[in-house]
């Protein structure tokens, strides 16, 4: 929610202020949701698969591959570890490896298609 705010005051690029909004009204429903007690492990694939789903959405506005994205990437990756069942988590892998493949063969091909950092 800060960043969001954050990021009208300070006037980031429409496109990065829009996803800081759909993330927050997306984890809000979850939240919602969990509150209902719908199950962990649908809860838990809905988060990892948005959360991978933001990132790659944020990838080039945000800079790309030198910019703080595969950080946070990483850190949704060490998460998913220690959160989801051993089958989920490899086929999270399996489409993390190839959405991160992608995205940084996209930007080799074209330099110029991340904003600069």
């Amino acid at each position: 929610m800060f960043w969001s705010i954050y990021g009208f005051i300070v006037g980031y690029d429409y496109f990065v202020q829009t996803v800081y909004t759909s993330g927050i009204f997306i984890y809000t429903v979850i939240y919602l949701l969990q509150k209902k007690r719908i199950g962990f492990r649908k809860l838990s694939l809905v988060y990892y698969y948005l959360a991978l789903l933001l990132i790659g959405i944020s990838w080039f506005p945000s800079g790309g591959l030198s910019a703080a994205i595969p950080t946070f990437l990483g850190l949704v990756y060490l998460s998913g570890l220690l959160v989801l069942p051993l089958k989920d988590y490899l086929v999270f892998i399996i489409v993390t490896f190839s959405m991160v493949l992608g995205l940084i063969l996209y930007e080799i091909k074209y330099p110029e298609a991340p904003a600069p950092y």
